[in-house]
């Protein structure tokens, strides 16, 4: 569940958000552990979402030059896949 001022603006019935962050536009970033995705909110309503290749993504942030680079840390040792436990960086 996410929440502001207490009160719950968005349920997950089988994943949860973990680590999370705010860009320049104030959309908020929510890493879904378990889910394969980063969503997006604006306005406190999911405005879009970003696939990944990892199952389990845990923490983001944006860097680079021009802070058009997204960040993104997972869990390592929960599957198999391959893609877990590094850094996948994002153009956006």
């Amino acid at each position: 569940e996410l929440y502001q001022n207490n009160k719950v603006f968005y349920k997950y019935e089988k994943e949860a958000p973990d680590g999370s962050t705010i860009d320049k536009r104030d959309y908020y970033y929510s890493c879904i552990w378990g889910g394969s995705r980063i969503d997006i909110f604006k306005d406190l309503k999911l405005y879009d979402s970003i696939p990944l290749e990892v199952q389990y993504p845990t923490c983001c942030c944006f860097g680079g030059v021009h802070e058009n680079k997204l960040f993104i840390t997972s869990a390592s040792t929960l599957n198999s896949t391959g893609n877990n436990g590094y850094i996948t960086i994002l153009d956006l």
